[in-house]
């Protein structure tokens, strides 16, 4: 081979290779928490992730969407084709219906057309958890299933029910918020919102409920061992998995259920043993076929590109 056709190889492998690692698509996810922003390339594979705090953004009014589109243009060039909008609230073909980093309820903010305006780009926009569910169907375990629930339990709580690899919205679009069920618990005897109960924050209302006391999610896991109270609110939140996972399986019938959230992060201390109460509690006709927890990073950006 001659030097000139040599240099000639090389010059198109280095092209080959910026291009794969040129981003195509941007992800932003906006959490309570955090707003995290990824770009991807045309292959769906993650280049960047950065993260801001949501407070940063001045949530709780529509001037939030003024300091979220100057984040996004510091992640913007030519070659960005497409942005998708994961948002933690209830979303209805491009609208934001209700949210509390908006303002309240009842916002019906058309953030599809201010962003698309705003960038001259192609916007998606869709909840957070049915973003994650998009990437779980994707590239996760929902890939090859015939349907499956997932369920992120976090600093909130909400569901999406995949069948036949179409996401099921309902109606309105409200399939799957689930926070404001109400369940009696007997410990505590009172009625409480699901949301209260099965969350990071429910794990630390469950202890204040049952100690007097205020204690992070953190270390309620960490002293489960030697705090009475922790034990006591873990397995409240075990027996109300257990009947999550009972209602689930008889009111949607899906294949599979996933879990995702920041909570899972600790499922080895409460998954087990829900399952195995699942197991010896619901009949066969119901069952699922299998129990699983997401491996999947930054699902959320993902899915909203997909």
């Amino acid at each position: 081979m001659s030097t000139s056709a040599a240099i000639s190889d090389s010059m198109l492998s280095l092209l080959h290779a910026n291009k794969k690692d040129q981003p195509m698509y941007l992800g932003v996810d906006i959490g309570g928490t955090n707003v995290v922003i990824s770009t991807f390339n045309k292959e769906y594979s993650e280049l960047s992730n950065t993260i801001y705090p949501t407070k940063d953004l001045v949530p709780g009014s529509i001037d939030f969407v003024t300091n979220l589109k100057r984040i996004i243009e510091n992640h913007l060039d030519d070659s960005i084709k497409k942005i998708g909008v994961s948002f933690n609230c209830i979303v209805n073909d491009g609208v934001v219906v209700s949210s509390s980093i908006l303002g309240g309820m009842d916002i019906n903010y058309p953030l599809v057309k201010e962003l698309e305006a705003h960038f001259n780009r192609k916007v998606q926009l869709e909840n957070d958890v049915i973003c994650q569910g998009k990437a779980e169907l994707h590239f996760g375990y929902g890939k090859d299933a015939h349907s499956f629930v997932l369920v992120n339990i976090g600093t909130g709580l909400r569901l999406v029910y995949i069948v036949n690899n179409e996401v099921q919205k309902g109606w309105k679009g409200c399939l799957g918020e689930i926070f404001y069920m109400k369940r009696y618990i007997p410990e505590l005897q009172r009625e409480v919102d699901l949301e209260k109960i099965l969350s990071g924050r429910g794990l630390e209302k469950l202890y204040f409920y049952l100690s007097g006391s205020e204690k992070p999610t953190k270390e309620i896991i960490e002293t489960v061992q030697t705090d009475d109270s922790a034990k006591e609110a873990v397995k409240i939140f075990i027996n109300q998995l257990t009947k999550l996972l009972t209602d689930i399986s008889r009111y949607y019938n899906p294949q599979l259920i996933i879990f995702t959230g920041g909570v899972t992060r600790s499922s080895h201390l409460f998954l087990e043993k829900a399952i195995h109460d699942y197991d010896s509690t619901i009949h066969n006709f119901h069952r699922v076929d299998g129990i699983q927890v997401s491996e999947l990073q930054n699902a959320a950006c993902l899915g909203a590109i997909l």
